[in-house]
């Protein structure tokens, strides 16, 4: 079972842990936590300054008691009714065995449970297909825009995709739809 707390300081350890290359390091961030090595200490510091914003939520993520995921949830003020995840990381050790999905799943109902929120967005990079089809199989859609979004990270433009999900299209199960439809009938058994 997957559990949702807020933050604790004694995380950052486990969670950088997980940032084990540059090219990790700034598709989980995008540079906003610095430069890369990141310290647990640049991590804690971080989180201090926006701790006090009541519309920030810093999140880690448990299985079984063992933390695997990290995440923020933002309450937008420049776009009421909107919750923004960022810093979305799991354990290097779990990666494509289906955690992701899971975490998403909480995290939508987490953010969903506040009458207030209508729609849940994040961002992605170009570079980071796997994170791209996992927030896809679970009912996010790019956000169409004229001009492709870039971001300068590495010395380098890279394009990312804005993704949302609508409460109406979470009600309505579009997540399951979708991975009903990609394994076919035989392949997901809902209880």
């Amino acid at each position: 079972m997957i559990q949702l707390r807020t933050f604790q300081p004694e995380d950052a350890e486990k969670i950088i842990s997980w940032v084990d290359s540059p090219l990790v390091f700034y598709q989980w961030c995008a540079g906003f936590l610095g430069t890369y090595p990141i310290t647990a200490e640049n991590l804690r510091q971080y989180y201090e300054k926006e701790g006090t914003d009541t519309d920030y939520h810093v999140l880690t993520a448990f299985h079984e008691q063992v933390i695997f995921a990290h995440l923020t949830m933002r309450f937008l003020k420049e776009e009421p009714g909107t919750a923004r995840i960022g810093f979305l990381i799991l354990d290097t050790n779990l990666r494509g065995q289906g955690y992701g999905k899971k975490l998403m799943q909480e995290i939508l109902k987490l953010a969903f449970s506040y009458d207030h929120i209508k729609q849940v967005t994040l961002g992605v990079f170009e570079n980071n297909p796997r994170a791209k089809a996992c927030y896809t199989a679970c009912g996010f859609q790019e956000e169409k825009e004229k001009e492709p979004k870039t971001y300068p990270c590495m010395g380098e433009d890279w394009p990312f995709y804005d993704m949302k999900l609508s409460r109406t299209d979470w009600e309505k199960g579009v997540f399951l739809k979708k991975q009903i439809e990609s394994k076919g009938k035989q392949g997901l058994l809902l209880t």
